[in-house]
C-alpha cells in the first residue's frame, strides 16, 4: 500500500476519485438509466456515464448535504453532487457499503467540517478530498456492514409503519373536518335557532353597515344550483355562499410596500403556510404605511386568513390582537361575530369541501392564484350558531388526539433513528 494509506486515518481524494456529477437536476430527460440528485428519491435519464458500483454525496443541495447513495451499474448523477469510486490500487480494499453507512452515520461532521458559504451551504471539492477517514481492514469492513443490513430491514420496517401511521392521522384529520360540516360529528338541537333566522340577522347587519358607510354595496351572488350541493345537510342548516355571510371579502395591498428593520409586521402567504400565524420570519413596514393599508383592508381579532397566491387555500382565524397588514397572497374574511363563529368558518375552509373548492378555483401553473370572486363564491354548509360553537368544541377535542398522537409517533421515528445510529456506531466500534 501507499506510505500515504499506513497510517489509520487518510484523505478522502486519497482513496476514492472524486468527480463532479454532469447533470442539472431540472434538465434530467426520462429514460432507462437511474439519475441520482441529493434527494432521498431518484430519477431516470436517457444517458448514463458510469457503469460501477459507487457513492453518490450530496455536496450542493441545502436541505439534503451529505446525504449519501449507494449504486451499481448504469447511471448519471447531478451536478450538486460529488461521485465516489475506488482508487484502481484499493478496488480490493474499500467495500463501498461500509462507508455508504459510514458518511451517512457521519454526515453532520463531515458538512461542518467541509461545506463553506453563508446564506447557501455547499461543500467545497478541495475541503472534502482532504478530509480524513479510517480505512480498517476489508474484513473489519465487510464484518461491520453485514451487522448493520442484519438490522437495517427491522428498523426500515419500523420506519415505513411510523410513516403510515402518519399518513392515517392526516387522512384522520381530514375526516373529522368531513364529518364537522356534514353534521355528523355532533347532534343537532331542535331548540336552536336555525342557520335561516341567521341569515336574515347577518342580511340587516350588513344594510346596516352600507348605509352607514363602513362597507360598500354589491352586486347579489349567484343562486346556489342543485348540481353545486354535494351533499346534505341536517334540518335547520343553510347553504350559503360565502361572500353572503361575510361584511367583506378582500386581499392585501397589491403593491409592494417599503420594508424597514422594525416597525409594524407584515404578512404573507409563507407566515401562515404551516397554518399557524407565525411572526418570527415576518417583515415590517412603517407605522404610517401601515395607517395607509388598513383603510382598504384592516387584519382584526377574530378575521379569518385564507392564502390565496402560491400556497392556497389555507385557512386561520386571528387569533391575536397585534396590529399587522397583509400582502396580495393573504385574503382577508370579515366575520360577523354575533351571527358566526369564526373558528367554524375556519375548519370549513380547511376541510376537503373547503379545500376542493380551493383547488378547482385556483388559476395559473407556476404563479398559482385563487382571485377574491371565486372565494366569495365558495359555497358553505352554515349550523346554526350554538352548534357552530359545538362542532368547533368538538373538532378541537380530536385534533388535540391527533396531535398527541403525531406527537408520540414523531418521538417513536427519533428513537428508531437513534436506534439506527447506536447500531451503527456499535457495528463500526466492535467490529
Amino acid at each position: 500500500m501507499d506510505s500515504k494509506l499506513d497510517s489509520k486515518f487518510f484523505k478522502i481524494g486519497d482513496v476514492f476519485n472524486v468527480e463532479k456529477g454532469l447533470v442539472q437536476s431540472s434538465k434530467n430527460v426520462e429514460g432507462q438509466f437511474d439519475f441520482i440528485t441529493a434527494s432521498a428519491e431518484w430519477k431516470t435519464h436517457n444517458e448514463y456515464s458510469h457503469d460501477c458500483e459507487a457513492l453518490v454525496f450530496a455536496a450542493g443541495a441545502a436541505g439534503s448535504l451529505g446525504r449519501t447513495h449507494y449504486v451499481n451499474g448504469k447511471f448519471i448523477a447531478s451536478d450538486l453532487c460529488f461521485v465516489l469510486t475506488p482508487k484502481d490500487k484499493l478496488i480490493d480494499k474499500v467495500d463501498l457499503k461500509f462507508y455508504f453507512y459510514y458518511f451517512n452515520l457521519n454526515k453532520d461532521t463531515i458538512v461542518k467540517s467541509t461545506a463553506t458559504g453563508t446564506s447557501k451551504l455547499a461543500i467545497n471539492m478541495r475541503n472534502f478530498i482532504n478530509y480524513c477517514i479510517p480505512l480498517p481492514s476489508i474484513e473489519y469492513q465487510k464484518l461491520a456492514r453485514e451487522k448493520i443490513e442484519e438490522v437495517e430491514p427491522r428498523i426500515n420496517e419500523l420506519n415505513l409503519i411510523f410513516e403510515k401511521n402518519l399518513d392515517y392521522i392526516t387522512r384522520l384529520r381530514q375526516s373529522i373536518l368531513q364529518e364537522a360540516v356534514q353534521g355528523k360529528l355532533v347532534p343537532q338541537d331542535p331548540n336552536d335557532e336555525p342557520a335561516s333566522v341567521l341569515l336574515e340577522k347577518i342580511k340587516e347587519e350588513k344594510e346596516r353597515l352600507i348605509k352607514e358607510g363602513i362597507i360598500k354595496k354589491e352586486k347579489p351572488l349567484p343562486p346556489i344550483s342543485e348540481n353545486e350541493i354535494p351533499y346534505e345537510i341536517p334540518e335547520g342548516w343553510e347553504w350559503v355562499r360565502l361572500g353572503e355571510i361575510c361584511s367583506l371579502i378582500t386581499d392585501g395591498t397589491h403593491s409592494t410596500p417599503n420594508y424597514v428593520s422594525k416597525g409594524v409586521p407584515f404578512l404573507s402567504v409563507k407566515d401562515i403556510s404551516n397554518g399557524f400565524i407565525d411572526f418570527n420570519d415576518t417583515r415590517f413596514i412603517t407605522q404610517q404605511e401601515h395607517e395607509e393599508l388598513i383603510k382598504r383592508c384592516k387584519p382584526e381579532y377574530g378575521d379569518v386568513l385564507l392564502t390565496k397566491v402560491g400556497t392556497t387555500g389555507i385557512a386561520k382565524v386571528i387569533d391575536t390582537k397585534r396590529e399587522f397588514s397583509i400582502f396580495v397572497s393573504l385574503a382577508l374574511l370579515k366575520i360577523i361575530h354575533n351571527t358566526l363563529y369564526p373558528y367554524y368558518i375556519e375548519y370549513m375552509l380547511n376541510s376537503p369541501l373547503g379545500k376542493k373548492q380551493s383547488e378547482e378555483n385556483t388559476q395559473g401553473i407556476g404563479n398559482k392564484n385563487l382571485v377574491i370572486k371565486c372565494i366569495k363564491n365558495f359555497i358553505v354548509p352554515l349550523p346554526p350558531l350554538n352548534e357552530q360553537k359545538r362542532i368547533v368544541e368538538k373538532v378541537d377535542q380530536l385534533m388535540a388526539l391527533c396531535d398527541e398522537l403525531e406527537k408520540n409517533i414523531e418521538q417513536s421515528k427519533k428513537d428508531s433513528e437513534l436506534l439506527m445510529q447506536s447500531v451503527l456506531q456499535e457495528a463500526f466500534k466492535e467490529a
